[in-house]
């Protein structure tokens, strides 16, 4: 996945989060699924979701950067933590969705900084306290 697309869905979550009722947050979840599912590239992420958001179009990163491997296992992590948001929102369970969209948040800064051994700290801050509050076991580490 390139930096870009990293950066874009830091992002996101950050703007989800900011408006987490905003009904148009649900078709934006799905695109990114379709990002993450490696269905669609950076740009197309981005045109399709300026089509619903054009006010984000400035705040986008469009081109393609350094490509960064991830690990298989985080790929899955932020589907099945996306499907869980999408859930959410369609159920108007938007103090999980808000969850949800806070814990992924950070993560793209963890993929950068390329330290495996920063993983562990990120379940053990966001993830672990997320499962025991809505009593989720969705995410195993």
């Amino acid at each position: 996945m390139n930096e870009s697309t990293l950066t874009n869905f830091y992002r996101i979550m950050v703007f989800i989060r900011f408006d987490i009722k905003n009904e148009e947050n649900k078709d934006i979840v799905c695109i990114l699924i379709q990002a993450f599912d490696g269905l669609i590239n950076n740009k197309e992420m981005c045109d399709a979701i300026v089509k619903i958001m054009p006010d984000w179009k400035t705040q986008l990163r469009y081109e393609e950067s350094e490509y960064h491997f991830i690990q298989k296992q985080i790929i899955e992590y932020v589907k099945a933590a996306l499907y869980i948001m999408k859930e959410s929102l369609a159920t108007n369970a938007f103090e999980i969705a808000y969850d949800i969209a806070d814990l992924l948040h950070v993560l793209p800064d963890i993929v950068l900084q390329k330290k495996t051994n920063q993983w562990k700290s990120y379940w053990k801050m966001y993830v672990e306290p997320f499962n025991k509050k809505w009593k989720c076991n969705a995410f195993k580490f």
